[in-house]
């Protein structure tokens, strides 16, 4: 009988930023620290006397000359009296007129304005060792590894259970979790910012025709998620951070004047939309986040896979295009719509 191959424990990526290594979910073997970067030696400069009938410049007293803060053109007769310019790159060669009523300005939870220039609160941070709700990061891979890579059914999931217990009887421990169940319950309290699936049922109420269609008699269900928690998930995604206009805008050539589009909030539409809602003094300082919505003719099946859907997705005009191409989270899907057949 060939020996057994002792097993070697559990060897998972380090999470301090940039490490390539492993380490060990042993209590009493530290992990290691991210390799520390290289520091190139530095070379004393070649520094050369001066020539012999070398002599400093006399002194200047005088008062050095004020540089003046560059100014763009001026806006175009499109533009509001009111609206706020600025260059949007060094070279000048662009500038951008704001919206000064709509125009994001940051807030506590509450809706109090902060002071102009005060950073806006940061996010609460999770403690390392933090796993909530699982009890330790072991408990977490093995729903990842589980649940999310594998797929594993209900009933492969109570058998791994069993023979984890089996095992695990005779140093008086218990597995992760007790069953499927268990383990659908944790994963179903973890908090990821998701918003929860809810439904409804449609049917048709018209008048029928002499030979009624099957689809005027069959209920349909539709499934959603609420369009305004998802905006506010994208909206509350610190990776957007530096990819997100929170006022329409205007851009131009600063050299001709000329109109430069690219991202939603720099169209028309925002703009317009904004005059609008800023006749109500009420809503000055706040900001405009445009709902887009979409779909195609994908169908999926959701359920049993006998029904068959549209799916519906979900963005907000406030993300980038770069962004919202490249999904990132930007684009989400808030509903299935029930197709008749």
């Amino acid at each position: 009988m060939p020996p057994c191959r002792a097993h070697h424990l559990l060897q998972l990526p380090c999470l301090a930023p940039g490490c390539a290594r492993w380490r060990s979910l042993h209590p009493n073997i530290p992990a290691p620290g991210p390799p520390q970067p290289s520091r190139s030696p530095s070379h004393p400069r070649d520094f050369s006397p001066p020539p012999p009938d070398f002599s400093l410049p006399p002194r200047d007293f005088s008062q050095p000359p004020q540089p003046s803060p560059p100014t763009p053109s001026e806006p175009t007769h499109e533009d509001s009296d009111n609206a706020d310019a600025e260059f949007t790159d060094s070279s000048e060669h662009c500038y951008r007129t704001y919206h000064s009523m709509l125009n994001g300005r940051p807030c506590t939870a509450d809706g109090e304005f902060l002071p102009h220039g005060a950073p806006p609160t940061p996010m609460p941070q999770k403690a390392p060792d933090d796993w909530s709700p699982y009890r330790n990061r072991i408990e977490f891979e093995a729903a990842e590894f589980a649940f999310k890579k594998c797929h594993m059914s209900a009933k492969n999931l109570d058998f791994l259970c069993d023979l984890m217990a089996a095992t695990l009887v005779k140093h008086r421990d218990v597995p992760p979790f007790a069953d499927h169940k268990d383990l659908h319950n944790v994963i179903d309290a973890t908090q990821l910012g998701d918003v929860p699936w809810q439904s409804f049922s449609v049917q048709y109420t018209g008048e029928c025709p002499e030979v009624v269609p099957p689809w005027m008699d069959d209920e349909f269900n539709v499934w959603y998620r609420d369009p305004r928690a998802m905006a506010h998930n994208i909206l509350a995604n610190p990776t957007f951070k530096d990819e997100i206009d929170y006022t329409p805008f205007r851009e131009y050539d600063a050299s001709d004047k000329t109109r430069r589009w690219k991202d939603f909030m720099s169209g028309d539409w925002a703009w317009k939309q904004s005059d609008i809602i800023s006749k109500d003094p009420e809503t000055h300082g706040s900001a405009l986040v445009p709902i887009i919505l979409g779909s195609d003719n994908t169908t999926v099946s959701v359920g049993t896979g006998n029904n068959e859907y549209y799916p519906l997705y979900a963005s907000i005009g406030n993300v980038r295009n770069s962004v919202r191409r490249a999904h990132r989270d930007a684009l989400v899907i808030i509903g299935f719509l029930a197709i008749p057949k």
